[in-house]
């Protein structure tokens, strides 16, 4: 019987061993086709050192999946349909629920689909004769360099520091201006008082 919230195909060990089973074919007919020395006897293609590197990135993956993460998913699938049968557990072993095996399997299938992906792109390139497009070059202007950029804020503070400067020296100028007319004016009023004061010989 189907878990809640599942569809009418029940979805538990069984059935996730068998779309991990046609995964493995597909993953390792790839491998195989795009295997670079029958590239070179069955295609006569002239392989790039780049080109080959994306051809041992793909079956890298492929494989990796195929050799590690699969078995591994396998196991899981076996606890599920041996928990179902009443098969004795291992020591520390948990229930592997239906639900489980789904999320393992989504994780499992977004790899799965980037190597496709990858399978993809090289198809692609054979069909391009395995020649690599270089992008073309866009004119950008150059950007400023860290000791140009340094030099334009080293620039601007000194700039400031001018100007604060000069105003400095403005401000002690209008004082020292403010000082000498105070001062001619207290010069001058003395004079009138000394002007204008009697002396003690005309009083007498």
């Amino acid at each position: 019987m189907a878990e809640a919230g599942t569809s009418s195909v029940l979805k538990d060990g069984h059935y996730f061993r068998a779309e991990m089973d046609k995964a493995i074919a597909k993953l390792n007919a790839l491998c195989e086709e795009y295997d670079p020395d029958r590239l070179r006897r069955d295609d006569k293609a002239e392989i790039s050192e780049e080109a080959e590197g994306r051809i041992r990135a793909a079956t890298g993956k492929a494989q990796l999946l195929v050799h590690k993460r699969f078995p591994q998913f396998r196991d899981l699938c076996q606890q599920n349909l041996d928990q179902k049968s009443g098969a004795e557990r291992k020591e520390g072993e948990r229930d592997t629920l239906n639900s489980d095996l789904e999320g393992f399997w989504d994780l499992i299938l977004l790899a799965v689909e980037d190597v496709y992906k990858m399978f993809t792109d090289l198809a692609t390139l054979r069909s391009a004769n395995w020649q690599i497009a270089q992008p073309e070059r866009k004119a950008t202007s150059k950007p400023k360099s860290r000791s140009a950029s340094g030099e334009v804020r080293a620039s601007s503070a000194q700039t400031a520091a001018d100007e604060a400067r000069r105003k400095a020296i403005a401000a002690k100028r209008n004082a020292f201006k403010q000082s000498a007319a105070q001062q001619q004016q207290q010069s001058e009023d003395l004079g009138v008082t000394i002007a204008v004061s009697p002396s003690p010989k005309a009083s007498a």
